[in-house]
């Protein structure tokens, strides 16, 4: 028989690529009264061999040649059921119609027909392939790792497709093997992800990029939003790919979508030698925000700043801690952004939160922000007249020029990410005169007073200088009276802190200084306006690799356990020892530790919800100290709220990791069982 009737083809599919595209209006009336004569036929043909129960399925079922040529007009029957499709209330629209028709007629079986079939170079036969391949995956059916790695590379070619039906078919079966396959798939996940970025930044018709991002969300969902974030971020600094603005845009657009849906301790990519993918990623969309030289401009600068505002969000210690290895012009941009952002949201901020997703509220954030915003434009302004400048200015005045070798931008990025619920409206921007009750102005110019001049000429002095002047510092705040100290208190914070990121003698005398500090409790007040400042830069010394400067720091950390508001300490301190890498967490723990053997219960208990899920991540660390000292936290947390309040957090242990931890629980408590 000719294959004009459309015996040879499955459902037709060639002979409707060749159907005129509009038949007249008469044509239409008679073809659908041929189309009803045929209806019925198949309903008798149904009832009389009990076999198909729609007619749908028997004129799509029935390939012989009588029942094409049972009617009289079976070719144009077939136009007019094409053009009647979008109405028919059995039909449904897109590439799931096609899907489902072909499903209901015979398809291959073979897997390795399919696979062939998805190879071929006509269209047709590879959408009867992907076709056949949904429903082979749908019935069941796995595939082996060559048939996977196979059809893989095979789908990354696929992926180039420029025909719009096997495309979108494509993007179907896609959802299917991941659904099947999900977990074989890591390797090629990349692959894939670039891939649908790149198709997106292509002309493409509006429901393909619907349907590109659907199945975009399939593969979050399938994958988890932490892994694809990752990936993410990697495609915007891998020098391999030139995306254009428009793939760009649609990147930053689902990371934005992403990044609140993922887990923060796990979303960001690890650090690798000296690459940070997070640290790079967030250079180039900040310095997206910065220009309007580049095409969509605009549309693109305001994707770039909701990407970067949903990274803050998710991790903000993490983020700024990454901030802090970024040029001082990239700093001063991220801090507008998110000065602006959150004053948009102020007034909703005024109110108490009634749930916190992490350890500092947004209102702190935002005050600290506020903040530290007008310090970098005042010391940006200022810094060249800094001789003059009046030292009661906060952070400006809480940082050394650039001769001193300490960082301002780090300390910006500890003062924009960790911010005291205990500060005043106006924090930091007090004045000494203010702040401690005297009569006077903070910048002290008198040559009588021993003290002034250390701190007036301590800049000034080098080597074993140096070192003797601060070790004289530590002295004069050891034994002079409280009430001249407090009165050069920030000039002397100043100091220290700065020192504290300078050679290892100047570092050592620093943290006696601060130490002496943190000992005069008339001070308490004062230093509890700087508690993450001071938490930073002594972690950060805690975290060097000199033995020796470490063990000048643990007494500054025991004095920091009982000095400052512990509530304070460890709302700064928990965000910190995941966000940081080893042996940055390593210090972060240990500093933990000093604090909960330093408080009761009534003052940890609170903090168990918060506390534990860091401890227990720390305790599967591929740093055998770091896991050492998450036990050690445990067990001392253990020593203190007891065990009824500590076991609920233990129960995703391991039975080894449990046994083990009870070990040195039992250690710790038998010495207090002898002496009872």
């Amino acid at each position: 028989m000719p294959p004009t009737s459309g015996g040879g083809r499955r459902g037709g599919s060639s002979i409707r690529s060749t159907l005129p595209s509009r038949p007249p209006l008469l044509s239409q009336r008679i073809l659908h009264q041929s189309l009803e004569a045929e209806t019925a036929l198949a309903d008798a043909l149904g009832e009389t061999n009990n076999v198909l129960t729609s007619p749908r399925r028997a004129r799509l079922e029935d390939h012989s040649d009588d029942s094409e040529t049972s009617s009289v007009c079976s070719e144009r029957s077939f136009e007019s059921n094409a053009h009647r499709r979008t109405s028919d209330s059995f039909s449904w629209s897109g590439s799931q119609s096609r899907l489902y028709r072909e499903l209901w007629e015979p398809c291959l079986r073979d897997i390795n027909e399919i696979m062939l079939a998805c190879e071929s170079t006509h269209w047709s036969d590879r959408k009867d392939g992907l076709v056949s391949l949904s429903a082979y995956l749908q019935a069941g059916n796995t595939l082996s790792p060559h048939q996977l790695a196979r059809i893989t590379d095979n789908f990354t070619k696929m992926l180039s497709d420029s025909h719009t039906k096997v495309f979108t078919l494509f993007l179907d079966t896609v959802s299917d093997l991941i659904t099947t396959h999900c977990s074989d798939l890591h390797q090629w996940l990349y692959v894939l992800l670039t891939r649908l970025f790149h198709k997106l930044g292509s002309d493409l018709l509006t429901s393909v990029q619907a349907k590109i991002m659907r199945t975009l969300d399939t593969v979050r969902e399938a994958f988890g939003p932490e892994s694809v974030l990752g990936w993410a971020l990697r495609f915007l600094v891998d020098p391999t790919q030139t995306p254009n603005a428009r793939v760009k845009l649609a990147v930053l657009q689902w990371l934005a979508k992403t990044a609140p849906l993922a887990d923060p301790s796990t979303a960001f990519p690890s650090v690798t030698g000296e690459k940070d993918i997070t640290a790079l990623a967030l250079t180039k969309m900040i310095g997206w925000t910065m220009g309007d030289s580049i095409k969509q401009g605009s549309e693109l600068r305001r994707a770039a700043q909701e990407a970067i505002l949903a990274l803050f969000n998710l991790n903000t210690p993490y983020v700024t801690l990454r901030f802090a290895q970024l040029p001082k012009e990239y700093q001063e941009a991220a801090a507008s952004l998110i000065q602006g952002r959150v004053r948009k949201a102020s007034g909703s901020l005024d109110s108490p939160v009634g749930k916190q997703e992490s350890c500092l509220s947004p209102d702190q954030v935002y005050r600290s922000i506020k903040r530290t915003t007008a310090e970098i434009q005042s010391y940006t302004c200022d810094s060249k007249v800094a001789d003059t400048a009046s030292h009661d200015s906060g952070i400006s005045q809480m940082s050394l020029n650039d001769k001193n070798d300490i960082d301002l931008l780090s300390n910006w990025t500890a003062q924009l990410s960790l911010s005291s619920p205990t500060r005043s409206t106006n924090g930091l921007d007090v004045p000494d005169s203010t702040t401690n009750g005297l009569n006077g102005t903070s910048e002290l110019t008198g040559s009588e007073d021993t003290l002034g001049k250390t701190l007036d000429t301590i800049d000034t002095l080098a080597g074993d200088e140096k070192k003797l002047a601060l070790s004289l510092l530590a002295t004069h705040v050891k034994e002079a009276d409280p009430v001249v100290i407090s009165h050069h208190f920030k000039r002397i914070l100043r100091i220290v802190l700065g020192y504290i990121q300078g050679d290892l003698e100047s570092r050592e005398a620093s943290l006696s200084a601060l130490c002496e500090m943190l000992k005069k409790r008339t001070l308490g007040s004062q230093l509890q306006s700087f508690t993450e400042l001071i938490l930073i830069n002594v972690i950060k010394a805690y975290s060097d690799p000199n033995r020796e400067l470490a063990k000048h720091t643990e007494p500054c950390i025991e004095e920091i356990a009982n000095a400052l508001l512990p509530d304070i300490v460890l709302r700064v301190l928990i965000p910190l020892m995941t966000a940081g890498t080893y042996p940055y967490n390593l210090s972060v723990i240990k500093a933990i530790t000093k604090v909960i053997e330093a408080q009761p219960d009534t003052v940890l208990l609170p903090f168990l919800p918060e506390l534990m899920p860091g401890l227990i991540q720390a305790y599967g660390h591929e740093e055998s100290l770091v896991r050492k000292s998450a036990v050690f936290c445990m067990v001392a947390l253990h020593d203190k709220v007891g065990d009824p309040q500590l076991r609920p957090f233990l129960v995703g242990l391991s039975a080894s990791k449990l046994k083990l931890l009870e070990l040195y629980i039992n250690k710790r408590q038998s010495p207090k069982s002898d002496n009872s």
